[in-house]
């Protein structure tokens, strides 16, 4: 199925403990997410992707707590680190 995803982006300074915010602005894939500007880059980075998989996995239109989606979201930033490293390891024992 396509999908025509629609993302306003900016940064703004926020509180130390949240690297962004993502909210739809209607139920047809439009977007505004916003990363803390106060992060070094490598942590907005971060933190875009992590706004990115909300977008993907359509976690707006989930109905579980707020608190279980995220710990999916960082469950699956792991799991994929995970997989770039091994595939690193892989490629450079070969």
């Amino acid at each position: 199925m396509k999908r025509e995803i629609k993302i306003k982006f900016g940064k703004a300074d926020m509180p130390a403990d949240i690297g962004g915010v993502t909210r739809s602005l209607d139920h047809d894939d439009n977007y505004c997410m916003l990363i803390n500007s106060a992060l070094d880059d490598l942590h907005q980075v971060e933190a875009f992707l992590h706004e990115a998989l909300h977008i993907y996995h359509r976690d707006f239109e989930d109905a579980r707590p707020d608190a279980e989606i995220e710990a999916d979201r960082k469950a699956e930033m792991l799991a994929v680190m995970r997989m770039i490293l091994e595939e690193d390891a892989d490629r450079l024992t070969a």
